[in-house]
């Protein structure tokens, strides 16, 4: 894959799986919830760089407070905001840690190459 070709590729394949798990969490809580008001869908979004694992702080200062929802489904709507969040980051920096991995094996490969050239060359001059 180009550089070019990889500029665009890839912001483009992170933003989708991020639209992706994003929209999947609301699907399944939606389901879960006994109502959905208007603006939770926005709010679930605009709220997930909030506090990741302190599930009912958040509970309490976006979904109580703000769009008044009991508690248990409160609850339910963070820990979905959260599971987002980490599904997020695993998705994210996955990609990286498999072309880190890769781009060292092929470097490993690419010197062993380079040393047997070199033995070669060694062999041949004398």
């Amino acid at each position: 894959m180009s550089p070019e070709q990889a500029s665009v590729i890839v912001p483009a394949s992170v933003f989708g799986y991020m639209f992706l798990v994003i929209s999947l969490n609301i699907i399944m809580v939606k389901r879960k919830v006994r109502e959905w008001k208007s603006l939770t869908s926005f709010f679930f979004v605009a709220s997930m760089g909030s506090v990741i694992f302190q599930i009912e702080l958040r509970a309490e200062r976006v979904w109580i407070k703000s769009l008044q929802y009991d508690a248990s489904d409160a609850f339910l709507l963070s820990k979905y905001q959260s599971l987002a969040s980490v599904e997020m980051m695993i998705g994210c920096l996955a990609p990286l840690f498999c072309y880190s991995h890769q781009s060292a094996s092929q470097g490993t490969f690419e010197v062993l190459l380079v040393e047997q050239d070199r033995s070669r060359n060694h062999d041949t001059l004398t």
